[in-house]
């Protein structure tokens, strides 16, 4: 017999992969990559877009933020070794 927890389990994510299905439409999990998971659902396409943005977030932040503050501490560490 089942236990409960497997049951209920069982049906979320049926229904996840249901309601992925509604808005995507079966072809999309067709186009996936081959390593990726087949099952998807909703909440792994949800945490799919959500990795992506942080890499691009990632990114961004290194070109950004990250390399003109290296580029500022070069100089002024330049500037000062040239005035002594």
């Amino acid at each position: 017999m089942n236990k409960p927890v497997n049951i209920l389990g069982g049906l979320i994510k049926k229904a996840d992969l249901a309601m992925y299905n509604l808005i995507f439409g079966d072809e999309s999990l067709k186009n996936k990559r081959e390593n990726e998971i087949e099952d998807k659902g909703i909440g792994g396409y949800i945490i799919d877009q959500l990795k992506n943005q942080f890499d691009k977030f990632g990114e961004w932040v290194q070109k950004e933020v990250m390399y003109p503050v290296a580029r500022f501490v070069d100089d002024l560490f330049n500037k000062k070794v040239v005035q002594k």
